[in-house]
């Protein structure tokens, strides 16, 4: 690989990196503003919308490579619940499946 094609390569691990803790940041405000232990129909609505997309990015391998430095420092109940999301759901390559496609 060129120097070059190096730096390019880091430059793209590193918008990478960014990109996954802002989506981090993003899911954990989504948790703690929007999940109750007792919904009504609409916060209910609200939220199962935020799972699913949580969960399109937990699937994903890079992200969750990623997850372990981001979850540092953040609450409590939220590294639980992504946690508990990791345990169950299976990785999948970026892209696999998805018409987002890789970052």
């Amino acid at each position: 690989m060129s120097k070059s094609s190096q730096t390019l390569e880091d430059e793209k691990a590193e918008r990478r990196h960014i990109i996954f803790g802002i989506l981090v940041s993003i899911f954990e405000r989504a948790d703690i503003l929007v999940y109750e232990d007792a919904m009504d129909k609409q916060t209910t609505r609200i939220w199962q919308s935020w799972d699913d997309y949580i969960k399109e990015w937990c699937s994903r391998d890079d992200f969750r490579a990623a997850l372990t430095s981001h979850l540092q420092g953040e609450d409590a109940d939220f590294v639980r619940y992504m946690n508990a999301l990791l345990q169950r759901l299976p990785a999948r390559f970026p892209g696999e499946n998805s018409d987002r496609g890789g970052i």
